[in-house]
């Protein structure tokens, strides 16, 4: 069967997205995670400084390039105090983060001039904004971490993440399609131009300092994730119910993994671009099925592991993921979430939450802060969670197997009762028949008694028959001798 990426193999696929910029009220009814994220994502307030707005409203008047933004609250209402007052100064940084919006308005201001300076119609050029300006930041510090000397210390542990380009997930195609529409067409495998996830490090005791043996930091481990990918399938085989598999990465199968560009879990955001050639063309449209396509395999291995090793995931507790699709400047954020859990099987949805462009310094500005808010958030409210889904993994696999050993110590018991029973009865059976022949041979003795006694019963009567005889034969004689006698003497 040959592959297939548009929207409605998308569709057929249980994977639907929406191009609208939805409101928050929308996402509440549909998923409440979804709202709670991009409620933070979108949060604009007090970014841009009161003089760079009015620098901004000046380049806009000269170049007659007028743009629909207020200032609202994105705007610092309050100028900024002259170095010599040092005390309003004080003040005045505690309540706003300056060095913050410096630093984000003048990369924003990069990012304009290098997107108005593209005329050629390739891919490339895109992709050197994209990765050295728009996500420099983040690139260069998930780099940095990779660094041998870098010191490996807790912090660095529970903070390090990855950013990897153009892998081929092969192995998440195979993983979407054992888990979305059953009859669904198969989907091209997903290649994101870029992703960014948590790195699975090879554990080792100097890892994380003197936390190293904390489970807030072997849950990410290579040792232990595979440990818990290889013992779902005893889990599985005890529990019947149990569907949904711990699957950690998109890459390949976890046990397998080898490469250091494999060592990655749960992508949390993933981006795809094309140049500007194809704004308003069917490829822009592809461009939202490719990002689509990727986030439904990161939100799958988000489900799974929500299931904990239970009989299905609870919907209102699986994290959303963040897709970024660019199509030459412009640019939107997508959130996809799950809406439904059927039959073992998930249904997702992608709706866009922004969009701006490139060539706008107020939208980069906002786009940095989405990206700060994005990072901020899978380290310090996505790890945790997925830590808690891993830990609920353990816990399942530790009572299957302590339900296992009591199976195991009930069956012993039994075949030792029954071993224990017939050798009992053996013994039961031999004492009876010992007795039964103890009991014939007594009665066979009492029978040769009886008989003897008879037979010397009979002895004693025939001799003192015999005595009488001789008695009788005495007298008789007696008698014969006086008449004798008496004849004489007549």
């Amino acid at each position: 069967m040959t592959n297939v990426l548009n929207e409605k193999a998308l569709k057929d696929a249980g994977i639907e997205f929406y191009g609208e910029v939805a409101d928050l009220e929308l996402l509440q009814k549909e998923c409440p995670q979804a709202r709670i994220l991009v409620q933070y994502l979108l949060d604009f307030k007090h970014i841009i400084s009161y003089e760079r707005w009015r620098e901004i409203r000046e380049l806009e008047r000269k170049q007659k390039q007028f743009h629909a933004t207020t200032p609202g609250c994105i705007r610092i209402p309050d100028k900024r105090p002259p170095e010599k007052r040092s005390e309003m100064l004080k003040d005045y940084r505690k309540h706003y983060d300056i060095e913050r919006c410096e630093e984000n308005f003048n990369l924003a201001s990069q990012i304009k001039e290098k997107a108005d300076g593209v005329e050629s119609k390739e891919e490339k050029r895109w992709t050197e904004i994209i990765e050295k300006h728009v996500f420099g930041r983040l690139i260069g510090e998930a780099r940095a971490a990779e660094s041998k000397v870098t010191k490996q210390t807790a912090r660095g542990a529970i903070n390090r993440y990855r950013a990897e380009l153009d892998h081929n997930w092969t192995f998440g195609r195979e993983v979407l399609q054992s888990y979305c529409n059953s009859n669904a067409p198969k989907l091209t495998a997903p290649k994101p131009d870029l992703f960014f996830s948590f790195h699975a490090y090879e554990h080792s005791e100097t890892y994380g300092g003197p936390l190293s043996t904390d489970d807030y930091i072997q849950n990410f481990s290579l040792t232990r994730l595979s440990k818990i990918y290889e013992q779902y399938e005893r889990l599985a085989e005890y529990n019947l119910d149990c569907e949904f598999g711990f699957i950690p990465s998109p890459c390949k199968e976890f046990h397998s993994l080898s490469a250091y560009k494999d060592l990655t879990c749960f992508p949390w955001a993933v981006c795809e671009w094309k140049h500007h050639g194809h704004v308003s063309t069917t490829y822009e449209r592809y461009c939202y099925c490719q990002a689509a396509n990727a986030a439904a395999v990161c939100l799958t291995l988000f489900a799974n592991a929500a299931a904990g090793g239970q009989q299905t995931p609870i919907l209102d507790e699986i994290r959303p993921v963040v897709c970024m699709p660019f199509v030459g400047p412009e640019t939107k954020v997508w959130v996809v979430y799950i809406t439904m859990i059927r039959n073992g099987r998930y249904k997702y949805r992608m709706r866009c939450i922004w969009e701006g462009s490139l060539h706008n310094v107020v939208d980069n500005v906002k786009l940095c802060v989405i990206i700060e808010n994005l990072h901020f958030w899978a380290l310090n409210h996505l790890r945790p969670w997925l830590s808690s889904c891993i830990d609920q993994w353990r816990r399942s696999i530790r009572m299957m197997t302590k339900l296992e050993q009591q199976e195991k110590d009930i069956s012993d018991m039994r075949k030792s009762f029954r071993s224990r029973r017939a050798a009992t009865l053996d013994d039961f059976l031999a004492s009876d028949s010992s007795d039964t022949s103890e009991e014939d041979e007594g009665q066979s003795d009492a029978e040769s008694r009886e008989e003897s006694g008879e037979e010397s019963g009979e002895d004693e009567e025939g001799s003192e028959e015999d005595e009488d005889g001789s008695e009788e034969d005495d007298e008789n004689s007696e008698w014969d001798t006086e008449a004798e006698d008496e004849e004489t003497l007549y």
